[in-house]
């Protein structure tokens, strides 16, 4: 006698082999935290947003563009950091929704306050990833991701390196 109970699809859906093709498009929202001491008096915490696309030259790689930004006011100052970067997201299990990826490209930041004016900088910009991609069906796609953010920005007196540890959780399509 056989029992059949089902197939691994109809058991565990997010363990179902993932889509990956063509264009991708993501919106993420969440929390970070400047990782390096931030200026005196001033919170280390703070929101973040991203917003990325891209093509799928192959189903375990991704490529595209990705803006990173992180926010905070606190005692009057309002500061905020970003990338613009060129990225590669890599999935190491081609069927599973986890994924590494890097990045390069400009940075920025802003310092503000209504007593002090506004400061803004530029210079490089870089970041590291991890995150998981659920598909939950369709071309939808939920993903949760950790990112560190490194910046080396010209303050006018030399450079300043800061990086800033990101956590967000996101929807987007491909």
């Amino acid at each position: 006698m056989m029992i059949v109970i089902g197939t691994m699809t109809e058991v565990a859906p997010e363990l179902a082999a993932q889509d990956r093709d063509g264009f991708w498009f993501g919106l993420g929202l969440g929390a970070g935290w400047q990782i390096d001491e931030p200026p005196a008096g001033l919170t280390s915490f703070g929101g973040v947003f991203s917003l990325k696309a891209g093509g799928t030259p192959a189903r375990w790689l991704r490529v595209g563009g990705e803006a990173l930004t992180w926010g905070s006011t606190s005692e009057g100052v309002e500061r905020a950091s970003g990338n613009l970067m060129v990225t590669g997201q890599a999935y190491p299990m081609v069927d599973y929704g986890f994924f590494v990826k890097a990045g390069f490209g400009v940075a920025g930041s802003l310092i503000g306050g209504s007593v002090s004016g506004t400061s803004t900088n530029t210079g490089f910009g870089s970041g590291l990833g991890v995150g998981y991609e659920f598909q939950p069906g369709g071309s939808l796609l939920l993903t949760v991701a950790a990112d560190w953010m490194i910046q080396v920005i010209d303050v006018g007196q030399g450079t300043s390196t800061s990086s800033f540890l990101l956590l967000t959780v996101g929807i987007g399509t491909w």
